[in-house]
């Protein structure tokens, strides 16, 4: 269409456009035809500048938060003695999909039609390559976030570790390898609320298990607690007390 001019103009749904020859004057051909705007899902500004910055403008307020708060600990880290040791991430990362599978499987049962229908959606979308909103799924995953948060923090209150943490030989202790307060247990566990908000950029938080030395996310240094592992040759770590001594 090098001979041709693009003629654009408003419309009530945003704009249109069509192509006019002016080497023969004819009018616009092909008619005119809408213009797909991108547009932001709450239907406010389009999408980009400063609303897409303040998601992670909130994270790096809350790390901001939590290093003013833990600056000294961080600074000079807790030292384990020898013993039991921080848990490995792949330890933790398995025990993390144990312990979530019962709220998954409440979540799916109480969202299984909009989970399958955005599963439908997600497929065609990748077929023609395209890009889809997530957010038909925020209710979902925050029933998952919510659930899994509950059940740890109750199953860590009662039996003081979660059946994921057993089968993988972790425990929960605090800084000092003492049997962790029951306050402690409700800040780690209600932390994942924060951490896994979907409108916030979640890989912050994952890069502080990676920065702390001994693998703290941020609800363990909230809560100033550690997960641990037996080292080699103990078994799991049933007196936090007698493996501090």
């Amino acid at each position: 269409m090098r001979d041709k001019l693009a003629v654009l103009r408003p419309s009530a749904n945003g704009a249109q456009v069509g192509f006019w020859s002016p080497a023969d004057g004819r009018q616009v051909d092909p008619p005119f035809r809408e213009v797909p705007i991108r547009r932001n899902p709450a239907g406010g500004q389009p999408s980009g500048g400063i609303g897409e910055a303040m998601p992670l403008v909130a994270v790096m307020l809350v790390l901001m938060v939590v290093y003013w708060v833990r600056r000294e600990s961080l600074a000079m880290p807790v030292l384990i003695p020898p013993g039991p040791t921080a848990a490995t991430l792949g330890r933790r990362g398995i025990a993390a999909l144990i312990d979530a599978a019962p709220a998954a499987a409440v979540t799916l049962a109480f969202w299984w039609k909009p989970v399958m229908v955005f599963w439908a959606d997600y497929q065609t979308a990748q077929q023609n390559k395209q890009m889809i909103s997530a957010a038909p799924m925020f209710w979902p995953w925050m029933t998952l976030v919510g659930l899994y948060s509950v059940y740890t923090a109750v199953v860590e209150l009662v039996w003081s570790v979660t059946p994921g943490k057993r089968l993988m030989g972790c425990q929960v202790v605090s800084e000092t390898l003492e049997k962790p307060a029951p306050a402690q247990v409700i800040i780690r566990n209600a932390a994942r609320l924060l951490e896994l908000e979907p409108h916030l950029s979640i890989w912050p938080f994952l890069l502080v298990v990676f920065m702390t030395r001994n693998r703290q996310r941020v609800g363990d240094l909230l809560a100033r607690t550690i997960v641990v592992e037996p080292g080699e040759g103990q078994g799991r770590v049933e007196d936090p007390e007698a493996a501090r001594k």
